[in-house]
């Protein structure tokens, strides 16, 4: 696995080149003069908020594996969150990180169906939640983001219709047998005729497959109301504690910011991660950081460069080569 991936993590060192180049080569004395002043207490308390967000998801996991698995133990539970880390960051649009966590699960001894539907249900709960939380931000906040980013609220807008359209499919497909028959009385014979798909009769097939799996794990997680209400409390307090970390690393660099903006950093946090979610290369590199300038600069003013770089090495770079030791160290993989 790690061999078919060097090429993307090569792209993540050559785009985080580029952009440190570009960052200090426009604004080289000024970001070293904010970094030379770092408070070093508000840099730990950044860094425990991005530690403490990795400790809850894998507390989680930790909780579904140990109901099927007695002996399963935090510290594998960690291995397989800090995989899901790794490989995240070095994949297109993350899509690694929850293959990673399957075949760690399985040479864990956890039942592949088992650990398919917990990653199900995180992506399900993960999505509902960026949803609903992106909703109230855009009603309550509306005023405040047209005036400050009119040119650019059009964009808000599009990632989280896509969002909302994302995770409506998702139940569609779970309840929906007139959306069933859509896509395969249309959708696929339409893609066949435009040649995107080939054997369209096998595609059906192999559709028709996936869906039942997916309808079975999706009842699954509905009858167990009780680690579906776990999995979306767990997400929503890593959603806040990674949305703190922009404030966190500002007030690390010194910068004139008090609390009172707290509300409004994490409501911009989100919209950052929103949108980097459709940049299509590792870790959205070059567009998660281009949103954070373009977002925080209203608020951070002449220090913003400084607090990017930061906050993108506390919360990309810093847990992309922790995790990368962590999953070396899994020795089930080596057997």
């Amino acid at each position: 696995m790690l061999k078919n991936n060097k090429r993307n993590f090569i792209i993540v060192l050559i785009i985080a080149f580029i952009v440190m180049f570009f960052s200090f080569k426009n604004d080289y004395e000024n970001i070293i003069e904010v970094f030379r002043n770092i408070n070093y207490g508000w840099l730990f308390v950044a860094v425990m908020a991005v530690f403490f967000n990795q400790l809850i998801d894998t507390w989680f996991i930790y909780y579904y594996c140990k109901r099927h698995k007695k002996e399963y133990k935090f510290f594998k539970a960690y291995q397989v969150q800090q995989s899901g880390v790794f490989f995240s960051a070095i994949t297109p649009s993350n899509s690694g990180g929850q293959f990673a966590q399957v075949l760690v699960l399985s040479k864990q001894g956890i039942n592949t169906k088992l650990s398919a539907s917990m990653l199900m249900l995180s992506f399900i709960s993960w999505q509902t939640i960026l949803v609903v939380f992106s909703f109230f931000v855009l009603i309550f906040n509306y005023s405040h983001m047209i005036t400050l980013y009119s040119g650019f609220i059009s964009v808000v807008f599009i990632t989280f219709i896509i969002d909302t359209c994302v995770i409506c499919g998702l139940f569609l497909l779970a309840f929906s047998k007139k959306f069933h028959h859509f896509i395969f009385s249309k959708i696929i014979p339409f893609l066949g005729k435009i040649r995107i798909i080939k054997d369209v009769e096998g595609k059906k097939q192999s559709t028709e497959d996936w869906l039942k799996l997916f309808r079975m794990e999706f009842n699954n997680i509905l009858l167990h109301k009780e680690i579906m209400l776990r999995r979306v409390l767990t997400d929503f307090a890593k959603l806040l504690t990674i949305y703190t970390v922009p404030f966190l690393s500002a007030k690390a660099l010194n910068v004139d910011i008090g609390f009172e903006a707290l509300t409004f950093t994490i409501v911009l946090a989100s919209f950052v991660y929103m949108m980097s979610a459709f940049v299509p290369l590792p870790g959205a590199s070059g567009g998660a950081e281009g949103a954070f300038v373009i977002l925080f600069g209203v608020i951070f003013g002449a220090s913003t460069t400084a607090v990017m770089l930061l906050w993108r090495f506390l919360t990309y770079y810093l847990p992309m080569f922790v995790s990368f030791g962590f999953f070396a160290t899994i020795k089930e993989l080596k057997e």
